[in-house]
């Protein structure tokens, strides 16, 4: 799987570290990692928030439902996945709330969002993509390559 994990990280502005960590905190709270883990990134990226916190909010809503959602980007998603369901998320059933979670980091204001980050400079430099390639550049500039 740390294969996998490797090819995904090199797609996104995030660094190999922070996706397996993501991964693992999932996997803790018993979600569906594999399946949960693009939009992650992509709710991550967004909102701005820390992609650890990210992977905390989105355990704990996929363990908890609705109420998980306490932080601040927390909050952001209760209310998209309340927008898509069209009633209060605490008053559907968990497995409602999953489904409608999982459309939401798909489908919804989130969808590719670490997608756009990565084409932005801030993007490439979570990632380590800006150290590495200004690395190889100033390396062939100074061989005379």
């Amino acid at each position: 799987r740390l294969d996998d994990l490797a090819v995904f990280a090199a797609t996104t502005p995030f660094t190999l570290d922070g996706v397996v960590g993501a991964e693992v905190t999932l996997r803790g709270f018993g979600a569906a990692a594999e399946e949960l883990l693009p939009g992650l990134m992509d709710f991550a990226a967004t909102t701005g928030a820390e992609l650890s916190q990210s992977a905390i909010d989105i355990g704990k809503a996929w363990s908890q439902g609705a109420t998980g959602l306490g932080s601040d980007a927390g909050k952001i998603l209760r209310k998209q996945v309340e927008l898509r369901l069209g009633t209060d998320a605490t008053k559907v059933s968990l497995e409602e709330f999953r489904t409608a979670l999982m459309e939401t980091l798909d489908e919804g204001m989130f969808a590719g969002g670490a997608d756009r980050l990565s084409r932005t400079f801030v993007g490439t430099a979570m990632s380590g993509l800006f150290v590495s390639r200004f690395h190889s550049t100033t390396a062939s500039a100074l061989s005379g390559a």
